[in-house]
């Protein structure tokens, strides 16, 4: 079974302001979660009224289980301190 790697995230939408969300709490919280992968969405572009492709990330909230699809800039994946040789804890 593959390792899943920690990260921070939130539902925000780039380029939104605070007035365009319904919830915004919900939206903009930072949560944590499980990152699984990345992948191709289709995003309706309303100015052009058509769709298009658009990189998301894939990501397992940690409370819920519930799988997020997460714009790129708004996951922060968590430090591994694994890979810091010589200060492992014994």
């Amino acid at each position: 079974m593959e390792t899943l790697k920690k990260v921070k995230f939130t539902l925000a939408v780039p380029g939104a302001s605070i007035g365009d969300y319904e919830n915004e709490e919900e939206n903009l919280v930072e949560r944590k979660g499980l990152f699984h992968c990345f992948g191709n969405d289709l995003i309706w572009d309303e100015n052009r009224s058509c769709f298009h492709e658009r990189l998301m990330g894939f990501v397992e909230e940690d409370i819920s289980g519930q799988i997020h699809k997460v714009f790129p800039e708004n996951i922060i994946f968590e430090k591994d301190c694994s890979m810091n040789r010589g200060n492992e804890v014994k």
